[in-house]
């Protein structure tokens, strides 16, 4: 199976950075082929800018830094997604990876004429989440609200 393994935390030494390589690990002793993305090895660049919103909601290129992404993303069969949850949330650099990336024209259709979304990425069968939390499982699927899990569904 051909996967993308997106991470983003900043500490290589971290739990959700051990968490990281046992995924790739498995992966790769199952002998799925594995591109994996380390956002802030990268460096990638989380923030939108202003003429990049604007194409955003129309049909426009990409800017040319998200392609290997993008590519990446139409390639795959499956994606995992490793971070640790702050706040109740994602690592600012994973939300703006889905905000830049996960973008019309690549992860669904907008109709023109204000019809029903479209989804694009038909390619993805399988999806996962490695995430770590502050506070006991039950907190966080009662209190929070499985924060990881809405932003897939």
């Amino acid at each position: 199976m051909k996967v993308n393994v997106v991470y983003a935390h900043p500490a290589q030494d971290s739990y959700v950075a051990s968490l990281h390589r046992r995924v790739l690990g498995v992966l790769k002793a199952r002998g799925d082929e594995v591109v994996d993305f380390d956002l802030y090895a990268m460096k990638f660049d989380p923030v939108m800018q202003v003429e990049e919103l604007k194409g955003h909601a129309g049909p426009s290129p990409a800017p040319a830094e998200l392609r290997v992404y993008i590519d990446t993303l139409q390639w795959a069969e499956a994606c995992v997604f490793c971070f640790p949850t702050w706040w109740s949330g994602m690592p600012a650099v994973l939300k703006g990876y889905f905000d830049r990336v996960w973008r019309p024209g690549v992860a669904f259709d907008l109709p023109t004429d204000g019809g029903t979304i479209k989804p694009a990425l038909l390619n993805i069968r399988r999806m996962g989440v490695v995430t770590t939390f502050g506070s006991p499982w039950w907190y966080t699927r009662l209190y929070m609200q499985d924060p990881g899990r809405k932003v897939l569904l």
